[in-house]
């Protein structure tokens, strides 16, 4: 389309000159192209065009956060992050909560780590001593960088049961939601009263109802249990967190049938 002077998403001058002036530059305009065509009674000549290049610093799109699991299990921290160049990530770990933080490298045992300098790091060989620990993800490029929140790894003690609907395992209630249009699924992740974040979790055709959560495997993670109100069938999506690990068929019911309950 033909550039004109003013406007404001992005503003232009010079647009009928040889020159043209592009102020207010965003994100959202990197890689738009632009190119110039010159005539006079004779006709008309079009330019090459030209690739509009934006580089902004890192910005956190997807913030860790708080999980809890039973001693010598493993667990993933994730992040992402948006930017140009494409941002390096590096986890940093803080023992005293909060007051000093450290790099994280790749190895150890107790705890274990991997993806130190990726989006997942994953902690392996929990023991009760790293409990109350946190994390935290720094992205950064050539213009800038960025620290995610922070994210508490927390040691459950054997045999302890989370309350309903716990995705992350820090002791509290979160809120699981469906969209009765779309049939999308997702969390909202709560401290008391106060939502941390949501986290999608998929999609499914909206004959699936959700019927209830529980702990199905015995893992220590909430797990989500299905109903397809047409056919009768009944299956458990296996959760870590708000990842969905498998699919598991139950069995068939006659529609008559209503779960009256889980957990």
């Amino acid at each position: 389309s033909y550039v004109s002077d003013g406007g404001t998403k992005p503003p232009y001058s010079g647009a009928t000159t040889a020159k043209l002036t592009i102020t207010g530059t965003t994100p959202a305009m990197n890689g738009w192209q632009y190119r110039c065509v010159a005539g006079n009674a004779a006709g008309d000549a079009t330019s090459d065009a030209a690739t509009l290049t934006v580089n902004w610093a890192p910005v956190i799109t997807v913030q860790p956060f708080t999980r809890g699991v039973f001693e010598g299990q493993g667990v993933d921290f994730t992040v992402a992050a948006n930017g140009n160049p494409a941002p390096d990530y590096q986890w940093q770990v803080s023992t005293d909560g909060g007051n000093n933080w450290d790099a994280v490298s790749d190895g150890g045992s107790s705890p274990g780590y991997s993806g130190a300098t990726g989006a997942t790091l994953t902690v392996t060989g929990t023991a009760a001593a790293v409990t109350g620990w946190w994390y935290r993800c720094v992205a950064n490029n050539s213009i800038g960088s960025t620290t995610s929140g922070a994210a508490q790894l927390i040691i459950r003690a054997p045999g302890s049961h989370l309350p309903s609907a716990d995705f992350n395992g820090d002791g509290r209630t979160d809120i699981l939601w469906r969209n009765t249009l779309s049939g999308d699924a997702g969390v909202w992740l709560m401290d008391g009263t106060a939502v941390t974040g949501y986290f999608p979790i998929g999609t499914v055709s909206t004959a699936w109802q959700i019927a209830g959560t529980g702990d199905f495997n015995g893992d220590g993670q909430t797990d989500i249990l299905w109903r397809n109100t047409l056919s009768g069938d009944v299956g458990v999506w296996l959760m870590d967190g708000t990842t969905v690990t498998g699919y598991f068929p139950i069995g068939t019911v006659s529609t008559a049938w209503q779960i009256a309950g889980s957990g």
